[in-house]
């Protein structure tokens, strides 16, 4: 696991306030600490409403027979607050911390918040694309935080990161090939998967690709590309 834990400062000059990542990154540890005071049933429960499940979003007959009462297309939004686990939610809650300040400076806060569930949107409707009759629900910011990265990479590709590399030792890297490496890997692992996993690869790719559209058309006026 390769994890960039630290930046140099770029868009989000020193006393900017990215209030946007800030709520999100509070509001995903609440839900978290908040479902783990319940039981295994009720969190499953939870987790088939809330998250994105493929046959339920694409309307498969499969989906039909679990009878869930959220409309699909919200599940597109509140499957981005629901994590499988600590690390699950560590990994992507330090990502958008590290990175999502300088992408919401370069968006203003608003925009950054369309920004957000547009690409978790996108990684969501990727992985339901890639197994439409799936029962299992998609859950996790990973679709968001992709779309983070994709816009991190277009608008400072050059930027150096503190990476921290399968939790053991840091180095520091050129933002472009902390990026590239992470995307290539999603891609490695959907095509020539070395282990049986629930990761959702088409999810961070999804996502991954939404955020390098988006940021094309949303950033602020004057904020550079390939800083």
């Amino acid at each position: 696991m390769v994890i960039p834990v630290h930046d140099e400062n770029g868009i989000a000059r020193p006393g900017f306030r990215a209030w946007v990542v800030w709520s999100l990154v509070a509001a995903n540890v609440a839900v978290f600490a908040l479902l783990a005071l319940l039981s295994t049933p009720a969190a499953l429960v939870i987790g088939y409403n809330f998250g994105v499940v493929p046959a339920v979003l694409l309307g498969a007959p499969e989906g039909s027979a679990l009878g869930l009462t959220i409309w699909p297309a919200v599940s597109l939004v509140t499957y981005s607050f629901l994590h499988a686990s600590w690390l699950h939610l560590t990994a992507n809650m330090i990502v958008l911390w590290v990175l999502g300040d300088d992408i919401e400076a370069a968006t203003g806060h608003i925009r950054f918040v369309v920004l957000y569930f547009l690409c978790g949107a996108a990684g969501a409707i990727a992985q339901a694309l890639s197994d439409t009759q799936s029962l299992a629900p998609i859950i996790g910011a990973s679709g968001s935080v992709a779309g983070v990265a994709g816009a991190y990479l277009l608008l400072r590709p050059h930027a150096r990161m503190t990476v921290l590399v399968l939790g053991l030792l840091t180095v520091r890297l050129r933002a472009y090939w902390v990026i590239a490496f992470w995307i290539a890997w999603q891609v490695f692992n959907i095509w020539w998967p070395i282990s049986e996993t629930r990761t959702a690869y088409w999810t961070h790719v999804g996502g991954f690709a939404a955020g390098l559209s988006l940021i094309l058309v949303m950033r602020r006026r004057g904020v550079p590309l390939f800083a």
